[in-house]
This record gives C-alpha cells, structure tokens and sequence, in this order.
C-alpha cells in the first residue's frame, strides 16, 4: 500500500436537479477524516440534498476544461447554424 499524498480536496453538495454546490476546499490526506464530511453528513437530511462527497482539486479542473470545451463547440456549432440563416 503506497502512502497517502497530501491533496486539495473539494468537498461539494449535490441537490435534487443535479447541481453541484462546493461546500469548502481543504488540502489534507484523508478527506474522509475531516471535519468538513463530517459537517457534510449533517446537510444529508434536507430534502433538496441528494448527495454529497469530494473530489480533487485537478478533477475539478479537469471538468471544467471539459465543460468548456462543450460549450466552445455547442457555440461554434450555433454559429455555424446562424450563418447557414443568413445566406439562405
């Protein structure tokens, strides 16, 4: 068993139209031992609260360059269509 790195975590909600909501950022070994999960597991018993949990600080980053690369294509593809308009 490899030792544990020491990493930014992101600890975040996630409501019942799954939407992500970051609860706090903590940079520690075991995001499960911290205070935050723990303060987490509280929010579990709203009725808007789906989920909770945490990731990585390069996955968050990682989902963002994806989701900006969806949206730099849905808008390339837009224009694409809108300039298709114009010259009919």
């Amino acid at each position: 068993m490899r030792p544990r790195e020491t990493k930014t975590w992101i600890f975040y909600t996630v409501d019942t139209e799954g939407r992500k909501c970051i609860f706090n950022e903590r940079t520690c070994k075991m995001p499960r031992q911290t205070k935050d999960f723990k303060e987490l597991q509280e929010h579990l018993h709203k009725p808007h609260i789906k989920s909770i949990g945490w990731t990585t600080m390069d996955n968050v980053i990682k989902d963002i360059n994806h989701d900006v690369k969806v949206m730099d294509t849905f808008m390339k593809k837009s224009q694409e269509s809108l300039d298709k308009l114009k010259f009919s």
